[in-house]
C-alpha cells in the first residue's frame, strides 16, 4: 500500500508539471508579474585622461550627424591655404536635417578642438600639420624602404593615443584623421570615406554628395589598408596637447560627457524651410532626442523665449523667460519629441530674426534663425510656386523668372544674366585672382546678404568673404530667389520656388516643371567663379 501511495504521489507530481508547462504558454489572466528582459551590457570605454575622454565625445557627436556634414576644402586665399574664414563656426548640433555644414580633413579636427578644448590647434591643410613640430609625437619624412616597415608598424601602434591626428601626404594630397582609441578612428572625408579628393595643383572645390563624418578601424592604418602609412611619401602624429599641457575641457564638454553620451539631440523650426514669418504668426520649434544607450535617459531641457516672440505652448514649467523640461527617453533607440509654440510680436520688423538659446543637458543646442519680413509673405510665396509649376513659355533664364513673378501678380525689375553679374562684379575675370564688388550697382538693393560668392570675393578695401562655404546660405534661401550663376563664359539660372525645390531656368519651360535641385544640391553643385541670389521682392 505505501508503495502505491508513493507511486501515486510521484504521478500526481508528473502531472503538475506538465500542467506547468501549460500554464508556462498561456499566463493566467491576473498574473501581473512584470519579465524583465535580459540585456547587454553598456560599453563602457575608459580613458586616461579628461582631455582625452573631452575629445573622443566631441568627435563622437561629430560623427552622429555625419549625414549633415559635407566635405569642403579650405578656401585658397591668394599665396596659399589660410585657416577657414568662419574658424569653428559650427558645433555638432548645428548640424541638422534642416541644415548642412561642411569641413574637411584637418579643419575637423580643429573643430573638435576648439569644441571640446576651446583650444587653436593647426587647422590650415595636411602639410601645416607636418610643419607643427612642436605638437609632433612621430615623425617620419621619407618613404620607407620595405625592410623598414614592420618596425614602423609597432612603433605606430605603440604611440598612438586617443585624441591624436593622424596626417599623411602622398603626391601632392593629403588627409587627417583623429584615433579615439580601441583601435578606431574619425575622419572627415569624401569619396565615401576612402580619402579626400581635393586637387591642391588645381584649386578645384570639392563638395561631394558622398562626403561626411566616417568611422573606420586603424587596421586602415597598415600594410593593405586604405590608408597605409607605412605607405605614404610622409606621415606625421600630431598630439595637441603637447603644445598646450594645461589644456581641460571647458564647461560645455564636461556637461555633454556627463549627460549626452550616446544621446543625439537636435533642434528644428516650422519656418526653418524656405519660409519667413510675419508679426503676428506662429512658430513652433522642436527638439528631437535619440537615446542610443541600453538604459533610459533622463534629460533636461531649458530655453529662453526667443527674440522678438512671445510664448503661447508647449513648456513643462515656465518661469519668467525661462522654459523647462525634464525628459525621459527610452533606451535601445528611444525616441523623443518635445516641441513649444511663440507667437511673433507685434513690433518685429522686417530683418529682425526668431533666435532661441536653449541648452539640453547643460549642452547649447541651436537651429537657424526664423527671419522675420524681407521677402515675399507666405502666401505669396505659394503664388510663385503655383505659377512656377504651370506656366507654359519657351522664355529662358531671366526671361523666364520675369515671367513667372508676371503670372503670380508681381514685379520684377531685372535684366539679363550678363548684365546681372557684371553690374554687381568689378572684375569678372577669374585669371585675375578675385572679384569686386561694385557697391553702386542698382541690384545691390536686390542682392540678398550673404547671398554671392566666387573664387575670391574682394571689395575695395580688401578680402570682403574669402569664405567659399555655403552651407550657411541654404537656410537663408526662400520662395522667389533668383540665382544666377556664371562659369567661364556659360550662365546658369535657377528660381527657388519653396518646398525644397529650384526650378531650373535654362530650357525653358512648356507646361512641364524642370526641377533639377534640392536645395543642398544647387548650392553644391553651382558654378563657382560668380553667383548672386537676387531677391526682387527687396526693392519693392
Amino acid at each position: 500500500m505505501k508503495r502505491f501511495l508513493a507511486f501515486l504521489l510521484a504521478l500526481i507530481s508528473v502531472l503538475g508539471m506538465f500542467a506547468a508547462c501549460g500554464d508556462e504558454k498561456e499566463p493566467a489572466a491576473n498574473n501581473n508579474t512584470p519579465i524583465t528582459p535580459i540585456q547587454p551590457e553598456e560599453e563602457v570605454r575608459t580613458y586616461d585622461t579628461a582631455v582625452q575622454e573631452a575629445v573622443v565625445a566631441v568627435a563622437e557627436a561629430y560623427y552622429a550627424r555625419r549625414t549633415f556634414i559635407q566635405y569642403e576644402d579650405n578656401p585658397l586665399i591668394k599665396s596659399g591655404a589660410q585657416l577657414r574664414a568662419d574658424r569653428h563656426k559650427y558645433s555638432p548640433e548645428d548640424a541638422t536635417k534642416q541644415f548642412t555644414t561642411y569641413s574637411n580633413c584637418a579643419t575637423f579636427t580643429f573643430d573638435v578642438y576648439k569644441e571640446a578644448l576651446d583650444l587653436d590647434i593647426v587647422a590650415w591643410t595636411c602639410s601645416r600639420l607636418q610643419a607643427a613640430k612642436d605638437m609632433h609625437v612621430l615623425t617620419v619624412d621619407k618613404k620607407l624602404a620595405e625592410e623598414e616597415k614592420a618596425d614602423m608598424v609597432q612603433k605606430i601602434k605603440d604611440v598612438l593615443q586617443p585624441g591624436d591626428i593622424v596626417s599623411y601626404l602622398k603626391d601632392n594630397w593629403g588627409h587627417a584623421m583623429l584615433y579615439i582609441g580601441y583601435e578606431e578612428v574619425i575622419h572627415c572625408s569624401s569619396n565615401g570615406g576612402v580619402g579626400g579628393s581635393y586637387n591642391m595643383a588645381s584649386n578645384t572645390e570639392v563638395i561631394d554628395p558622398a562626403g561626411g563624418i566616417y568611422k573606420m578601424s586603424w587596421n586602415e592604418f597598415f600594410p593593405g589598408g586604405k590608408h597605409s602609412l607605412v605607405d605614404m611619401d610622409q606621415f606625421c602624429i600630431v598630439r595637441p596637447t603637447v603644445r598646450h599641457p594645461d589644456a581641460a575641457p571647458n564647461e560645455k564638454t564636461i556637461n555633454r560627457v556627463a549627460n549626452l553620451q550616446n544621446i543625439y539631440v537636435e533642434k528644428t523650426s516650422s519656418h526653418a524651410i524656405g519660409m519667413t514669418a510675419m508679426p503676428g504668426d506662429e512658430v513652433t520649434f522642436t527638439f528631437s532626442l535619440k537615446n542610443s544607450r541600453k538604459t533610459d535617459a533622463v534629460i533636461d531641457i531649458v530655453e529662453k523665449v526667443p527674440t522678438n516672440s512671445t510664448y503661447v505652448s508647449g513648456a513643462d514649467t515656465v518661469d519668467g523667460d525661462n522654459l523647462k523640461w525634464s525628459v525621459t527617453i527610452p533606451g535601445n533607440g528611444g525616441k523623443v519629441d518635445v516641441t513649444y509654440t511663440v507667437k511673433v510680436n507685434a513690433d518685429a520688423k522686417t530683418g529682425d530674426t526668431i533666435v532661441g538659446d536653449a541648452k539640453v543637458g547643460g549642452v547649447e543646442v541651436r537651429c537657424q534663425p526664423v527671419y522675420i519680413g524681407g521677402s515675399l509673405l507666405p502666401f505669396e510665396q505659394e503664388k510663385i510656386y503655383n505659377a512656377a509649376t504651370t506656366i507654359s513659355s519657351n522664355a529662358t533664364g531671366t526671361a523666364l523668372a520675369k515671367e513667372i513673378y508676371a503670372a503670380a501678380g508681381f514685379g520684377c525689375n531685372i535684366g539679363t544674366e550678363a548684365e546681372i553679374i557684371s553690374s554687381i562684379y568689378k572684375t569678372t575675370t577669374r585669371a585675375a585672382g578675385h572679384f569686386e564688388l561694385n557697391t553702386t550697382s542698382k541690384y545691390m538693393n536686390m542682392l540678398v546678404p550673404t547671398m554671392y560668392g566666387g573664387y575670391l570675393v574682394y571689395t575695395n578695401t580688401g578680402l570682403y568673404d574669402g569664405n567659399r562655404t555655403k552651407a550657411p546660405m541654404l537656410s537663408q534661401l526662400m520662395a522667389g530667389d533668383i540665382v544666377v550663376c556664371k562659369e567661364g563664359s556659360t550662365y546658369n539660372t535657377y528660381l527657388f520656388i519653396g518646398q525644397n525645390k529650384a526650378m531650373s531656368l535654362n530650357k525653358g519651360s512648356v507646361g512641364v516643371l524642370d526641377v533639377v535641385k534640392t536645395r543642398d544640391a544647387l548650392f553644391s553643385t553651382i558654378g563657382h567663379d560668380q553667383f548672386v541670389v537676387i531677391r526682387p521682392s527687396m526693392a519693392y
